[in-house]
């Protein structure tokens, strides 16, 4: 077992982040796909229409569907269960969503969901358009919001959409016709958008090389005097993905409650905490350590660290990577890393992992007594922060990757060959030289995966377990 194997630092030839290639393209027929998966879903738990909501921050079911991306306003995608979808948004939307690849569906203007200040003057109420997109008095139809809300009773009647629409679409349907049904797209088991194909796959694997090859520069650059704002230019972005969570690298701050965007007054100096992390669409990926050049430099400044600190959560790190596997469940993977998180003293407050897609966090199955089943075709992010309470230090260590059985692996070799190539060179990273074992079902999505550097002046000094 790891929990009985030797953690040691290591001198190691760091993987170069390879650029990446064959990002996936989302034609007419994917969103069609879809759609009609939603559909079938429909007709098994016999509801008529599908409401969806959408807005900058929740933008990610209605892009899923239509290849629409949310920019500036609200909108509602109207899936029935049978014909073509209806699109109602604001002034720019309307304007903006003929780009995307979904050409069969209809478009109703509503400029309330404009932005404030912008033309009225071709308004229509939402209820007429809602009728017009077919909605119903006593039809069954489900509202797909940000979040469900499992925790609460007659949870399936609780919706976290704007309060007047959903006055509006009761008003026309009677209350006791309408459900949450956001669980049909984040379920940790069987929601669509946590059950991936080939080409979702390579979009996430696109997305973590982007976002690794970035963090890759900015590490390995680093220097004294920098600023953060110089350091986070080193990433080099190019905008070939939005950003999802606002981008982050701090220097000398206490804990990551200090996130922020990066400051030209905050100087990097040599001892100094250093946190690097983001997401873009379908990846996120963080760091941390100290900007020290040795072990005897950090035990200086931390007695005992390495010891103390380092070393139990990067084992804690392997025993989750060990553990994952199709076909265990949630809180299989939590019970591996309790002795861990469930120590006050290491600070963790949130789940040792969370699934990902478009959004940096759709959902967890990962929490005790969990008995949510890991499945072929779910991306998961190994992601918990630690604050250690003595010390007043941080560790994250966040990657994503995908499970898939051998059916899947074998779509993805004959589509995306050098994608498995990549996937397989990752492993044998992983094994080989980290010491970590894998599963086979285990696609590790960037190049870094599972790279602790506790020295930030000497990154090929990092943390694994003896093989």
């Amino acid at each position: 077992m790891i929990n009985e194997k030797k953690v040691t630092i290591k001198e190691i030839d760091l993987p170069c982040p390879q650029k990446p290639v064959n990002r996936p393209v989302f034609n007419e027929k994917t969103y069609k796909k879809r759609i009609d998966r939603l559909k079938k879903i429909m007709i098994q738990r016999n509801l008529e229409h599908i409401i969806i909501y959408g807005d900058m921050a929740n933008f990610a079911n209605i892009y899923y569907l239509t290849g629409i991306i949310m920019k500036f306003e609200q909108a509602l995608l109207i899936i029935n269960k049978s014909g073509k979808p209806v699109f109602i948004s604001g002034n720019e939307m309307i304007i903006f969503c003929k780009s995307s690849p979904l050409k069969d569906i209809e478009l109703l203007l509503f400029q309330p969901f404009s932005l404030q200040g912008q033309p009225h003057s071709k308004s229509i109420n939402l209820d007429i358009l809602l009728k017009e997109a077919g909605i119903k008095k006593g039809e069954s139809t489900g509202i797909i919001c940000n979040k469900y809300y499992p925790y609460y009773r007659d949870y399936e009647k609780i919706y976290d959409i704007p309060h007047y629409i959903m006055e509006i679409i009761a008003g026309i349907t009677e209350r006791s016709n309408l459900i949450n049904c956001t669980q049909l797209m984040t379920d940790p088991v069987f929601g669509m958008r946590n059950n991936l194909d080939i080409e979702d796959i390579a979009f996430l694997e696109f997305s973590s090389g982007l976002i690794s090859g970035g963090i890759y520069n900015i590490l390995k650059n680093l220097e004294t005097g920098m600023n953060e704002v110089e350091a986070s230019s080193l990433f080099g972005y190019r905008g070939e993905l939005p950003f999802f969570v606002p981008w982050g690298i701090e220097f000398g701050y206490e804990t990551l409650t200090e996130i922020g965007f990066p400051d030209e007054a905050s100087i990097l100096k040599k001892g100094d905490k250093v946190v690097i992390g983001t997401a873009i669409w379908g990846s996120c990926m963080a760091r941390s350590g100290i900007f020290v050049s040795n072990r005897k430099e950090l035990e200086l400044l931390y007695p005992g660290i390495i010891k103390n600190f380092y070393f139990p959560y990067f084992r804690s790190i392997a025993n989750w990577y060990n553990t994952l596997r199709i076909g265990i469940n949630g809180g299989e993977l939590y019970k591996s890393v309790a002795d861990f998180i469930e120590n006050p003293l290491y600070g963790v407050s949130l789940n040792p992992g969370h699934l990902i897609h478009y959004d940096e966090w759709t959902n967890s199955p990962v929490y005790k007594f969990s008995r949510d089943m890991f499945h072929s075709g779910i991306a998961i992010q190994c992601d918990y922060f630690s604050h250690h309470i003595q010390y007043g230090t941080d560790l994250i260590l966040e990657d994503g990757l995908v499970l898939a059985d051998e059916k899947l692996k074998t779509e993805l070799n004959k589509k995306y060959p050098a994608l498995m190539k990549r996937v397989e060179n990752r492993r044998k990273f992983m094994t080989g030289v980290l010491g970590i074992e894998l599963d086979r079902s285990i696609l590790p999505l960037n190049d870094l995966q599972a790279v602790l550097m506790p020295f930030m002046l000497d990154i090929m000094s990092v943390l694994t377990i003896e093989i």
